[in-house]
């Protein structure tokens, strides 16, 4: 009985790690878009934090990847998220994910999501799309200089892409359907950016735009692991729960997803 008792421990004890190790935690989650359901011009952050985003000329769809999702026009859609302490990472980790169904690649760098305009000083983060290959970048707070992890691969044009870029104190990783893409070896802290908010489907102040349908955006203050991303491009946000620092249940995304 001793034996069944400790080996029950032991496997208890290797579920939760192995949950730690594929989910990430519930606060590290610093805006999350489901875009279920139709809020009129206002996009609900479902992290917890408040990161509620603005939308112009932007079109909920049912025709998500799951459940619904946001249409670009590709000419004047957006949505704006209001500067919060929350989306300055703060330190040297961030991620940013989302599924991505491009209608057309327009020119110049359309992004999923920025925070920061072009140049040191003033750039932050971002995660962008020139010719249809996404790109992760972030602004060093040491020098402001920017630093860039390109993919070589494309998404697919009319198709559903997994998008996912990583830093994770050592690099910045991209990854295009649960492959690494493209990757830069870098260290320090991001530089934060008080003045600015996130912009999502248009790059900063300049009137370039995305073009085409975006579902379940998560935007996080850790750098994911490859094994993370692949566990939420395979089963999405909505699949399992995430586990707090003590092994506990904290959150389950089914009843996320669901609100």
């Amino acid at each position: 009985m001793r034996f069944l008792s400790l080996l029950s421990i032991v496997i208890a004890v290797f579920m939760s790690l192995s949950l730690v190790s594929v989910h990430a935690q519930q606060g590290n989650f610093v805006l999350l878009y489901t875009f279920d359901t139709d809020d009129g011009g206002v996009v609900k952050d479902l992290s917890g934090k408040g990161n509620d985003g603005q939308i112009t000329d932007a079109v909920w769809t049912a025709d998500g990847k799951f459940g619904g999702g946001m249409e670009f026009n590709g000419t004047t859609s957006l949505i704006e998220v209001p500067h919060d302490a929350s989306l300055n990472p703060g330190g040297d980790q961030m991620s940013i994910m989302a599924w991505y169904k491009p209608l057309s690649f327009p020119a110049g760098h359309p992004p999923i999501a920025r925070k920061g305009q072009v140049g040191a000083g003033v750039g932050c983060w971002g995660f962008d799309t020139p010719n249809g290959e996404p790109r992760g970048f972030t602004y060093m707070a040491v020098d402001g200089a920017a630093k860039i992890a390109q993919s070589a691969t494309a998404m697919t044009e009319g198709e559903w892409n997994h998008l996912a870029m990583a830093y994770d104190g050592t690099k910045i990783s991209v990854y295009v359907n649960g492959q690494l893409a493209g990757s830069t070896d870098i260290t320090g802290d991001i530089n934060e950016n008080n003045a600015v908010p996130v912009w999502i489907g248009k790059k900063a102040t300049e009137d370039i735009f995305l073009h085409g349908i975006m579902d379940d955006l998560a935007i996080l203050n850790v750098g994911l692991s490859e094994a993370q991303i692949i566990n939420y491009m395979e089963n999405g946000l909505a699949d399992t729960s995430s586990v707090d620092a003590s092994g506990k249940l904290s959150i389950c995304w089914g009843d996320i997803k669901g609100q």
